[in-house]
């Protein structure tokens, strides 16, 4: 009764407490569900996606038709779904039942949402289960206050003897979570609006209410996102787990995190094929002695970026700005400078970039009808002529490689095509693509793998066995430069193919830039799909200061651009965002690294909905 997607659910919004605006879900009727019609499917994950168009088919949708052509009743059946199950089959023929509530229900679908429902106030849930109360409390009251307040709020209720357990452990397992770090959040929050560091707190944070013992708990980058001064709530989490007989295993360079651990191992001396190997292991304080790259920057030795220094000029101001926890304060966007946002989980800094500043100048861009949170001026608007959003999503489709993302790909095609193998058999630019048949594998179209349904298990991927991965027919894998393959060519690392391409400015151009943001050792046939947040998010810098886009006028808004990165591989990011402003580019981040704070050209700290300057 109490779920937003059983029992309990609204009818109207099928408990995802949106109204999704139906202008907004279909971006293009010109085109067919499987062209792109519906962005909301096409942001889904690629198991999702799968399914959502499985379904359709089994509906009897047809996915090749403009969806403007569709009746009635086929684009009412795709936006809203069905209400009694369907029966879809897998590739081994298993059959298995499952609803589909359309596309207007998909995660994807609320990023294009058209408010709260009306019916729910966007709590999802029916009224019946907003009838029934707790102190005067409905369910959706509960769910929206702040963790630390909700705390407050049931030791104000004293339980009954039968209920007193359940109080306890409910109160023990609030108090779990704020110690993770998310004290700011809510119950009611909709997880897919979480931050990649807030997720992997709330997984720790279910896992370890649960007083277990005998367990190893794996962490990737439990830092990521929370000031120093949320961090000792979080080390007093991981030494209590440990302390009830578990093994904690952190992965992080925070220093605060490292410096409290019992035991260190430290890896390198690179990234990627040129790591693996183990520099130290020991005891922290002997960790800060070692000549390795960590050693040094826990020690001091490994100097921080500095500030360019460029003084105050003319920008954006956001003014009034009084979404979700803001206050009103204003924010000042001086023009060609590096700026840093800062402050406390929950502060208020993502509603201020990316709930507020970033769609009211789309808005003004003509790039998006999606409303801003509420604000009441924009001045200086006229000043932006380009806007780009980098986040930690990996970048391009599936099909991506590092090659084709960032620009590189196209030259070696060209390359490949004038050499004298190519020129005997008559072979273009074109014949080298892996995306339209020519000389790619036809088994595996030229990704080289294959992917194996295993049910309810992920897919497991497989070389082709037609090219043993190689992407490419034979006839094409006799073109050779320098001795390589196009095969052997995408295996190279970037440091690699630097050497064996030399002599030729654009390929070298690109290539260098990969290096200078910290990417040297991805392979240019690495799919991006492969990569962390913090590379994608280097990759799109350096792919736009590969061709040379136009900086006067740009506007970068970046999310914890530091994420992920030791202290070495900060230096090069920070360089890639000095040369954006360099070249007339206007760069904000947001970041709790004192390095980035300490290299921009001004900074803001946002706290309670509050801004102050500096």
């Amino acid at each position: 009764m109490f779920t937003e997607d059983g029992a309990g659910e609204c009818g109207a919004c099928r408990g995802t407490g949106e109204a999704a605006a139906d202008a907004a879900l279909v971006a293009d009727p010109r085109r067919s569900i499987r062209d792109g019609a519906l962005p909301a499917i096409q942001a889904s994950d690629r198991v999702l996606r799968g399914l959502t168009l499985q379904a359709l088919e089994a509906l009897g949708v047809p996915l090749d038709t403009p969806f403007g052509e569709l009746d009635e009743d086929q684009r009412a059946l795709v936006l809203d779904g069905l209400d009694e199950p369907i029966v879809l089959k897998s590739a081994r023929g298993d059959a298995r039942s499952l609803r589909f509530d359309g596309v207007r229900a998909l995660p994807a679908a609320r990023r294009v949402a058209g408010g709260p429902c009306g019916v729910c106030g966007g709590s999802g849930l029916s009224a019946v289960a907003r009838a029934i109360t707790l102190g005067g409390l409905s369910l959706a009251d509960l769910e929206s206050q702040a963790l630390p307040q909700l705390t407050r709020t049931l030791l104000g209720l004293p339980p009954s003897e039968e209920m007193a357990p359940l109080h306890e452990e409910t109160l023990r397992r609030l108090d779990v979570l704020i110690r993770c770090g998310l004290g700011h959040i809510h119950l009611g929050r909709r997880a897919g609006s979480l931050s990649t560091g807030e997720l992997r707190r709330l997984r720790l944070g279910s896992v370890a209410g649960g007083e277990l013992s005998g367990v190893l708990y794996v962490l990737d980058e439990p830092s990521v996102g929370l000031p120093e001064t949320e961090l000792p709530g979080l080390i007093a989490l991981l030494l209590s787990l440990r302390d009830q007989n578990n093994t904690v295993l952190v992965v992080d360079h925070h220093p605060l995190l490292i410096e409290a651990a019992g035991w260190c191992v430290d890896f390198g001396p690179g990234a990627g094929a040129e790591g693996g190997r183990v520099l130290f292991e020991g005891r922290p304080e002997a960790l800060r002695q070692a000549p390795t790259p960590t050693g040094y920057a826990l020690s001091g030795k490994l100097p921080p970026p500095v500030s360019r220094q460029r003084g105050p000029g003319p920008g954006l101001t956001l003014r009034g700005a009084r979404g979700h926890n803001l206050q009103g304060d204003p924010l000042h966007v001086p023009l060609g400078r590096l700026g840093a946002l800062y402050g406390p989980t929950g502060g208020g800094k993502k509603s201020l970039v990316f709930g507020t500043l970033r769609p009211a100048l789309a808005q003004t861009l003509g790039l998006s009808t999606s409303p801003p949170l509420p604000f009441e001026a924009l001045d200086g608007a006229e000043s932006i002529t380009r806007l780009v959003t980098v986040e930690g999503r990996a970048p391009g489709g599936a099909r991506s490689l590092v090659a084709t993302w960032s620009g590189l790909y196209d030259s070696l095609r060209d390359l490949w095509a004038q050499t004298r193998e190519a020129k005997a058999q008559g072979l273009s630019p074109g014949h080298f693509s892996l995306h339209v048949p020519g000389g790619r594998c036809e088994t595996c179209k030229g990704q080289g793998q294959l992917s194996l349904a295993r049910g309810p298990l992920p897919d497991a991927t497989v070389p082709c066995p037609a090219c043993q991965g190689r992407r490419f027919d034979p006839p094409t894998l006799t073109v050779r430069y320098r001795g390589l393959n196009p095969h052997e060519l995408l295996e190279q690392t970037v440091h690699q193919a630097r050497a064996v391409l030399a002599g030729h400015p654009v390929l070298d151009r690109h290539l260098r830039l990969l290096e200078e943001v910290g990417l040297g050792y991805l392979r240019l046939g690495q799919p991006t799909a492969s990569l962390s947040g913090g590379e994608a998010q280097r990759l799109r810098l350096a792919r736009d200061l590969t061709v040379g886009a136009a900086m006067g006028g740009a506007l970068y808004l970046i999310d914890s651009p530091s994420s992920g990165l030791h202290p070495v591989d900060l230096g090069p990011l920070l360089a890639a965002l000095q040369r954006l402003v360099e070249e007339g580019a206007t760069v904000v981040v947001i970041d709790q690294h004192p390095w980035v704070r300490g290299a921009a050209d001004w900074t803001a700290r946002v706290e309670h909905g509050r801004i102050t300057p500096g």
